[in-house]
C-alpha cells in the first residue's frame, strides 16, 4: 500500500477514498476493546 500513496497516476481523491475506507474500518474494529469509563455512559 506504500506504493500507492507515491503513484501520480492516481487521483488525489481515489487516494482519500481509501484513506478513509481503511481508517474508519480500524477505528471502527479497534473501538469494540476500549473500556468503557463512567464519565462516557453519563453523556
Amino acid at each position: 500500500m506504500n506504493h500507492s500513496w507515491r503513484r501520480r497516476d492516481i487521483r488525489l481523491s481515489t487516494k482519500g477514498r481509501v484513506y478513509c475506507a481503511a481508517v474508519r474500518s480500524v477505528l471502527r474494529y479497534g473501538s469494540e476493546t476500549w473500556p468503557v469509563r463512567v464519565e462516557d455512559i453519563r453523556r
